[in-house]
């Protein structure tokens, strides 16, 4: 009889590790899923808010009544939004890959604002055409950069997400 009672611990023993094995896997694995995702978020959030500023800097460039002051603060600002951003690529690399060519094409933008922001823009009443292509340029690539942060940072669902999927294709 204590055989088969000791034979039932064990069993019991064994079932009680794995389960914590098990827990103990998932846990770990949420909160690195956690970190790649607040990571990422960070990432989207820093690139949105270079282009609001560049956004910012060309609309104050713009409007003549802007004195050259605010213009070159809204510049400035987008370089430190900038850098939030790099800095953010930068530890989402060590989690996960993220393209890198992404933090040179804005810098390379950010330097073509400036250029652009050097300039006179007014002809007559309107703006220069070459100066509203090369604004309209800018703005439509910080666009397209932006959405290819936010596709490169895809949040991570989860092991059971993928399974259930699978299941659900027929995989």
């Amino acid at each position: 009889m204590n055989d088969r009672l000791d034979f039932w611990v064990r069993v019991a023993q064994i079932i009680a590790t794995a389960a914590a094995a098990v827990v103990a896997w998932y846990v770990g694995w949420n909160w690195h899923r956690t970190l790649r995702n607040q990571r990422l978020d960070e990432c989207v959030a820093a690139v949105h808010e270079v282009m609001g500023l560049v956004n910012r800097c060309l609309s104050l460039k713009e409007d003549a009544r802007n004195g050259q002051d605010q213009v070159w603060s809204a510049y400035t600002e987008a370089w430190n939004s900038w850098r939030k951003f790099s800095a953010a690529v930068a530890v989402v690399r060590r989690y996960d890959k993220f393209p890198e060519d992404t933090r040179d094409h804005i810098v390379r933008l950010l330097f073509e604002v400036r250029e652009l922001c050097k300039q006179q823009w007014k002809e007559g009443e309107g703006i220069k055409p070459q100066v509203r292509q090369g604004r309209d340029r800018i703005k439509s690539e910080l666009k397209s950069l932006t959405e290819q942060v936010e596709a490169a940072a895809k949040p991570s669902l989860g092991p059971w997400h993928s399974l259930k999927s699978c299941a659900r294709r027929g995989s």
